[in-house]
C-alpha cells in the first residue's frame, strides 16, 4: 500500500504473539543469568497484554486500564473504515482473527497523583502515600455526588479533545472546599474513560462488563463511582502489573505449559471482586457528564 516494497528485507518477520521466536543465547544468558537455550516466546506489547492478563478473549468485554493513562480497548474481528479520532489505534490483537481497538489518553490516575502531592500531601506531612490515599477515598465515600457541581478536566499532562486544552475546575463557588475538588477529581478521572468508552461505542457496540485494572482499581469507592457512571458491571482482577502477566500467558502456551488462550486464562486469571451499577446514580452522573 506504500509503495515501500524495497525495505521489506529489513523488517522481522511477523510472527504469532505465542509462537517461539528465537532462543537465549550464550552472551545474552552470561548478562542476564537466564539459561542459554531457553525458548523466547513473540509476546505481545503492554496494552495488548494487559487485555490477555484482563482475561479478555471475545468481542463483548471490556478493558480498562486507569493508572497513568486512560486506557480503554476492545476485541474485534471486523475493522471500522474511516474513523478519524486521532487518539484511536487499531493492532493486530494476539488473539488471532482479532484486533484490538484503543482510546487512550494520559488522563487518568496522574491528575489525582498531581492533586494529592499539591494539595493534601503538604499538610500531612510524615503520612505514608498510601495512607494518603485510603484517606482521600474516605473523604469522598462520605460525599453524595448530588451536593457538589465542581467538574474536573484532567487534562494536565495531555488533551482528549483539542491538542492546546488544559485542565481546569468548572462550577467554582466561594463555599467550595478542598473535599469539593478532590471529588471532582475521582470524578473527572472516571469521566474521561466514559469519554472514551463513548467513541469506542459510536458505531452501535455495547459491552457487557468491564474488567478494570490500574491505580483506580485499587480503590473500592472509585472503581464504584466508574460502574455507576459507565452504568456497566466492572470486574477487578486479583493480582498486579497485569501487562506482565500477560507476557507470562503467551509464555506458557508458547513453551507448552498451557494449550489454548482459554486454557491459559482459565489458570491464571481470577476476578476478585464485582461492582455493579447503581441506578440511583446514574442521572446525576448524566447530567455532570454533559458539562463535562
Amino acid at each position: 500500500m506504500l509503495g515501500i516494497e524495497e525495505c521489506f528485507r529489513l523488517m522481522p518477520p511477523c510472527i504469532g504473539s505465542t509462537e517461539i521466536c528465537g532462543c537465549i543465547t550464550p552472551g545474552a544468558s552470561r548478562l542476564t543469568g537466564l539459561l542459554s537455550g531457553t525458548p523466547v516466546a513473540s509476546g505481545c506489547f503492554d496494552v495488548d497484554a494487559g487485555a490477555l492478563a484482563s482475561g479478555v478473549l471475545d468481542c463483548e468485554t471490556l478493558c480498562l486500564i486507569a493508572g497513568t493513562w486512560s486506557i480503554n480497548e476492545h476485541l474485534t474481528t471486523q475493522l471500522t473504515r474511516g474513523y478519524r479520532q486521532t487518539t484511536n489505534s487499531i493492532s493486530m490483537s494476539f488473539l488471532p482473527g482479532h484486533f484490538l481497538v484503543e482510546e487512550s489518553t494520559p488522563t487518568s490516575a496522574s491528575n489525582f497523583d498531581w492533586f494529592v502531592e499539591k494539595f493534601i500531601a503538604a499538610d500531612r506531612p510524615g503520612l505514608a502515600r498510601g495512607e494518603l490515599f485510603r484517606e482521600c477515598d474516605q473523604r469522598v465515600a462520605e460525599m453524595s455526588p448530588h451536593e457538589n457541581d465542581v467538574v474536573f478536566v484532567p487534562f494536565l499532562f495531555a488533551s482528549a479533545t483539542h491538542p492546546d486544552a488544559k485542565g481546569v475546575f468548572l462550577n467554582l463557588s466561594s463555599y467550595h472546599n478542598r473535599n469539593h475538588l478532590l471529588q471532582a477529581v475521582y470524578e473527572g478521572v472516571v469521566f474521561s474513560t466514559l469519554f472514551h468508552v463513548k467513541r469506542l461505542m459510536t458505531d452501535g457496540r455495547h459491552f457487557k462488563h468491564a474488567r478494570l485494572s490500574g491505580g483506580v482499581a485499587n480503590s473500592t469507592v472509585w472503581t464504584q463511582m466508574m460502574s455507576d457512571a459507565l452504568q456497566m458491571p466492572i470486574e477487578i482482577l486479583s493480582g498486579s502489573e497485569l501487562s506482565a502477566q500477560g507476557a507470562a500467558i503467551c509464555a506458557g502456551i508458547a513453551c507448552g505449559a498451557f494449550n489454548s488462550y482459554e486454557h491459559a486464562v482459565s489458570q491464571m486469571v481470577r476476578v476478585k471482586k464485582v461492582f455493579t451499577p447503581r441506578e440511583a446514580f446514574a442521572e446525576v452522573y448524566q447530567k455532570k457528564f454533559a458539562v463535562y
